[in-house]
């Protein structure tokens, strides 16, 4: 458990987080914020709360996957995978990243005040979202959307996933 009243709650270059590994975070601008390294979560959970910016901000200095495809495989900047929970609210967005990301066999609930519930920009970099398995997700903003991509949104959803937004902006498509 980590609190900031006025910075981040937690601040890190990368996180990885596996086996049960439960964090809980609020922070007075982010509650968790990566710079420059990955994040993978693997069968674990985070609560951030980010009062005035993000709930969890992953800003990587390899943006991209490292082939068109394999914002499917697990070399994604930002992982959210085997049974993970992320529960993440930001004044601006639950989530927000520079990179590409994957939420696989997972549930994320995001929620946003002024952006987006998940925030990923930019296209040119990443800003791809992979959503596919079992996967709950949840993601609401009252700004431009529930879920914003500067890529692509992709969605295969089997064994009782499902995806629920307030509204959906992808600047290159849904596939």
């Amino acid at each position: 458990i980590a609190d900031g009243t006025h910075d981040q709650g937690l601040y890190c270059r990368s996180l990885s987080m596996s086996g049960s590994s439960e964090l809980i975070v609020t922070g007075g601008t982010d509650g968790v914020s990566v710079a420059g390294g990955p994040v993978y979560l693997d069968n674990s959970s985070i609560e951030a709360t980010g009062t005035q910016s993000y709930g969890l901000s992953v800003n990587c200095t390899d943006r991209a996957s490292a082939a068109k495809d394999a914002v499917y495989a697990d070399d994604a900047p930002l992982i959210i995978t085997t049974g993970s929970s992320v529960t993440a609210q930001g004044g601006s967005a639950g989530i927000a990243a520079n990179c590409d990301a994957v939420i696989r066999d997972s549930s994320v609930t995001a929620s946003g005040e002024e952006l987006a519930g998940i925030f990923l920009s930019p296209a040119d970099a990443g800003g791809n979202l992979a959503v596919y398995g079992s996967s709950v997700v949840s993601a609401q903003g009252p700004g431009c959307a529930g879920i914003y991509t500067a890529g692509t949104l992709s969605i295969s959803l089997t064994r009782g996933g499902s995806l629920t937004s307030s509204g959906i902006l992808s600047q290159t498509g849904i596939s």
